[in-house]
């Protein structure tokens, strides 16, 4: 069986979906591979991945990975050509070429349906009407062109079957954390050289994401600027993602600088991957205040890394983290202040902080892998 695998995702600078495609490759090819298939990935030009078995077969887009319409057109130029000689394709993102993908049959990843979500107008949203018309038509194709559907979530899943109730092909396959990257133990040379390159704070809370409403950084503006959260629990925000340059007109930048508590958030931007296990065990808490989340992988993360979570009790937060974070209404900053109050207590913290290693330890990439193989396989 020949395997064409989409991976275009992939760049030196990289969301979610960039990291899922990072993570998982270097577990699913092997998986596939072993077993005798042969594998032909997809990446674009500055796909930064050089770490596939030596018997999958490289295949680079002439352009760099970027939203732009150059990429767009060169997947649907290169992917229904290489899909001629597929018995599966796999698109490991949602995009599917305009031209027919000739495979035998298509598996296509969808981590969420955010773009559909926003479209009927279940929560306000930052992405202009262009993008979101775009994203909402591409998934939309992209389901119905599929023949078998790999969720993030039971909660994606679900959504898809509101959007889409006549479909029936549809796996659950939960994402991988690098075990060997978040842990909870960092020498304290490596955590002060780390504080002295980004002047942290000796306590702080983290926040990992981006400026996108979803994302939901002005519950932690709210609940700073309400007056009922008393003093002591307002430690600094580092905020890994979201750069104060990347855009200026921002609301919630804007809404940090009316609210004059700007002092209390410090943005990283993209950091080196090395330091981000670093900076989960070194924070007091993450917040993961999200509205909306097909999967969610910093919570678990940061609970790899020993420290404790509070996080949405909305989509796919919950499924996710069990009852091993501290749940919270994303649309209430009393609810985010109280947790604040709450995971000072040393009791909770060290309950907290058990729950996570043992609810991370049940992801693994391997497993996805195990798991995404098999969907692959099924479905030839």
């Amino acid at each position: 069986m020949k395997v064409l695998i989409i991976a275009t995702g992939i760049a030196p600078r990289m969301g979610g979906v960039g990291h899922y495609e990072r993570q998982l490759l270097p577990h699913l090819a092997p998986s596939l591979t072993a077993s005798g298939r042969q594998v032909t990935v997809l990446l674009s030009r500055n796909g930064c991945f050089s770490h596939l078995d030596a018997g999958v077969r490289l295949v680079r887009l002439p352009v760099s990975r970027n939203p732009g319409i150059l990429r767009i057109l060169a997947e649907h130029v290169y992917i229904p050509a290489l899909s001629l000689r597929a018995d599966v394709t796999v698109a490991l993102d949602h995009r599917l070429p305009l031209a027919p993908v000739k495979a035998g049959r298509t598996v296509v990843v969808v981590h969420d349906v955010l773009p559909l979500q926003q479209k009927a107008g279940e929560f306000p949203t930052d992405t202009n009407a262009v993008r979101r018309w775009q994203y909402s038509l591409t998934l939309t194709r992209a389901i119905k062109a599929a023949d078998v559907l790999v969720a993030d979530s039971e909660f994606t899943a679900s959504q898809i079957a509101r959007f889409f109730p006549a479909t029936q092909r549809i796996s659950v396959i939960p994402l991988g954390i690098d075990h060997e990257r978040f842990q909870p133990f960092h020498g304290a040379q490596e955590i002060e050289l780390l504080r002295r390159l980004y002047g942290l704070p000796a306590q702080f809370y983290l926040f990992v994401g981006s400026l996108s409403f979803h994302k939901n950084l002005r519950l932690i503006v709210d609940a700073y600027s309400s007056g009922d959260l008393p003093k002591q629990y307002m430690l600094p925000v580092v905020l890994v993602g979201p750069s104060r340059t990347d855009d200026p007109s921002n609301p919630t930048l804007q809404l940090i600088d009316r609210k004059g508590i700007g002092e209390y958030f410090q943005f990283l931007g993209y950091i080196p991957d090395a330091h981000l296990p670093v900076l989960y065990a070194t924070a007091r808490a993450l917040i993961h205040p999200a509205w909306q989340e097909g999967f969610g992988l910093p919570p678990l993360e940061a609970m790899a890394c020993g420290t404790p979570v509070i996080a949405s009790n909305r989509t796919a937060v919950p499924e996710v983290v069990g009852d091993a974070a501290l749940p919270i209404d994303p649309s209430s900053p009393e609810s985010l202040a109280q947790a604040l109050q709450w995971v000072t207590d040393e009791a909770i913290r060290k309950q907290l902080i058990e729950r996570g290693f043992k609810r991370a330890a049940a992801y693994t990439w391997q497993r996805t892998a195990e798991m995404m193989a098999k969907a692959i396989c099924d479905a030839n």
